[in-house]
């Protein structure tokens, strides 16, 4: 599969090196720092197909992509990774740097940014040290999930299996807050019976 990465920090730079690992080709975007995507790219062409792109390129070559940015800038980026119609987007963002009003998700915000794209509330609960050394751990952790669409969700889940992560599937993105910031599953690395335990508390 070929996975756009638009936004490679922290959590979306770990994100290209496990799904690199996996046997997935990646496309990188978007950093502050030109020559991180070049030096990404070097050490990725290691494990699979790389190359280093504009949003746009990254959104149109990829069959899923990965959006990884603090929302100060994601309207700018937004405008630069052009028609996103019929895309699946894995959101891994968290709302550290918006206010949202009460009773509304990151996720939704992200969704209404990008209206024409199916969005997948995935990889944002993890310190990103975690997702590059605590796959494959057994028992395995979890990786929560939320999104409206079924076969989007199944498409992620299949990902998050290949990079040693247990697939914890809260349902539609109405559910999405016990991932996020203020969430009983946020920044915790859990096994499904310890997730479960938090959200029977």
């Amino acid at each position: 599969m070929k996975i756009g990465i638009v936004g490679v920090g922290n959590i979306g730079g770990a994100v290209a090196k496990i799904f690199a690992k996996a046997g997935h080709s990646v496309i990188l975007s978007w950093s502050r720092n030109p020559e991180k995507l070049q030096q990404l790219a070097a050490e990725l062409s290691q494990y699979q197909s790389v190359e280093v792109g504009t949003p746009a390129e990254a959104v149109q070559k990829a069959d899923v992509v990965v959006l990884s940015a603090k929302f100060a800038i994601m309207d700018d980026m937004r405008s630069q990774m052009g028609d996103v119609t019929g895309k699946i987007i894995i959101d891994t963002n968290n709302q550290y740097d918006i206010v949202l009003p009460e009773g509304k998700s990151a996720a939704q915000e992200v969704q209404e940014r990008f209206e024409s794209a199916t969005i997948v509330k995935a990889f944002n609960t993890l310190y990103f040290e975690f997702l590059l050394s605590k796959g494959f751990a057994s028992p395995r952790f979890i990786i929560p999930i939320s999104a409206d669409d079924e076969a989007a969700k199944a498409i992620v889940s299949k990902l998050i299996e290949e990079v040693g992560f247990d697939v914890y599937d809260l349902g539609g993105l109405e559910n999405v807050f016990a991932q996020e910031v203020t969430g009983p599953l946020y920044n915790k690395l859990l096994t499904r019976e310890q997730a479960d335990a938090l959200l029977n508390a």
